[in-house]
């Protein structure tokens, strides 16, 4: 969290200041939040006094300071919702960077295993911190939908080449390998 004394008049946008300083400090230093003041409270010595700090709001438009875009998809509404209840915010957008959002690796890890829950996918809690929006997630979600349904099917066509072992499988399997065998 960044405490940003003011004028009271001239309040920066939250977003412009968060590019401003990613071309100044490193990914991890980055603030999840800003708070705004007029002026910070402080001690008797003159430092700052920490416990005066108010806590910050993690409300989505003072983190990112434009509208949410809405989800599009049924994929995108489910995971709004996961995103809300883990982050403890409403109006997640679709193309919200997770980071900008207050995220961090133990919540990254609490979405991810939602998520499988509700698809009954494998993702890799990585593949959020790579690409960082909804609208990316559901993108993972669909290719892990889809590499299921392969795994199921190909699962099933075994399933038929076995019980089919006995019968004209074999005969064809069998008849393939004598044509290989069978000298030039």
């Amino acid at each position: 969290v960044a405490y940003v004394a003011t004028d009271g008049v001239r309040i920066p946008d939250p977003s412009g200041l968060r590019a401003f300083l990613a071309e100044r400090l490193p990914d991890y230093m980055l603030p999840s939040a800003f708070v705004f003041m007029e002026t910070l409270p402080h001690l008797p010595n003159g430092k700052i006094n920490r416990k005066g700090l108010p806590a910050p709001t993690w409300r989505r438009e003072e983190l990112l300071g434009d509208a949410p875009i809405p989800p599009r998809t049924p994929v995108e509404k489910m995971l709004v919702s996961i995103w809300g209840q883990v982050l403890g915010m409403d109006n997640v957008g679709v193309d919200d960077n997770f980071l900008d959002l207050g995220g961090d690796s133990l919540l990254a890890a609490q979405i991810v295993s939602r998520v499988i829950s509700a698809y009954r996918i494998e993702i890799p809690v990585r593949s959020l911190l790579d690409a960082p929006t909804v609208a990316d997630m559901a993108v993972a979600v669909g290719a892990g939908q889809a590499g299921e349904t392969a795994h199921a099917d190909v699962e099933c066509m075994l399933a038929e080449l076995e019980d089919l072992a006995d019968g004209p499988a074999a005969e064809i399997l069998g008849e393939s390998a004598a044509v290989r065998q069978e000298p030039s």
